[in-house]
């Protein structure tokens, strides 16, 4: 959860799992990894918003960093 004001809370649910495997793993970064840089404004978003783990409408480093802590359980 975070708190942004007295009177805005945010949630933000992360699924590391983005192979949907069932397991959280290095292949789960190789797959947010492939379609780095894209942004819930591309054509395509419905496709690949499952690697934004982060829910910030982009597929970045900070995603892969939220999978590898999960990885290592953080």
């Amino acid at each position: 959860v975070t708190v942004t004001s007295q009177s805005e809370v945010s949630v933000i649910l992360e699924n590391c799992d983005v192979n949907g495997d069932g397991t959280v793993t290095i292949v789960d970064i190789a797959e947010a990894q492939r379609y780095y840089r894209m942004t819930e404004n591309d054509d395509s978003w419905d496709t690949v918003k499952h690697c934004d783990v982060n829910g910030d409408g982009t597929i970045d480093v900070q995603d892969y960093i939220d999978i590898l802590l999960k990885i290592a359980d953080f």
